[in-house]
């Protein structure tokens, strides 16, 4: 979007989890501004958008960005809340794993996008099932 608008904004509640070359690019593009540690709250506009109503975080202050258009990243919260007493959770809500997919508790595995895994992609997270299959198969065969 940034070759073709004169202002791209990238709202994000938490830090950017990029690559490094992705962020590296982003940074080099002066018609790009982040904003992260806000919340979106809506769409402005009567017949089409005229801003995106937002709420910083760590204010609580809410304001409009002049906008014209919208372009929405899925990022969704893992849905882990069940595990909170079971597994080590990190920041933002992740099952924390080791690189065999093994979490604090003997037995119990994870794999995909509730785990603390860097990439976030479907290719990723059906290999981490297969190593977290992999390693429950070796578990038992040990017990």
């Amino acid at each position: 979007m940034a070759q073709i608008s004169t202002k791209v904004y990238i709202v994000s509640r938490n830090p950017w989890r990029a690559d490094a070359v992705v962020e590296d690019r982003a940074n080099a593009l002066r018609n790009l501004e982040k904003r992260t540690g806000f919340v979106v709250l809506g769409v402005v506009g009567e017949n089409s958008v005229e801003g995106l109503k937002v709420r910083d975080k760590a204010t609580g202050k809410e304001e409009v960005i002049p906008v014209k258009g919208v372009f929405v990243e899925v990022g969704l919260d893992p849905n882990t809340g069940f595990l909170k007493a079971l597994v080590d959770l990190n920041e933002y809500g992740e099952v924390i794993v080791d690189s065999m997919c093994r979490t604090k508790i003997p037995g119990l595995f994870a794999a995909g996008d509730v785990t603390n895994v860097h990439e976030k992609q479907i290719v990723v997270a059906a290999g981490e099932g297969a190593k977290a299959a992999l390693s429950a198969h070796e578990y038992l065969m040990r017990k």
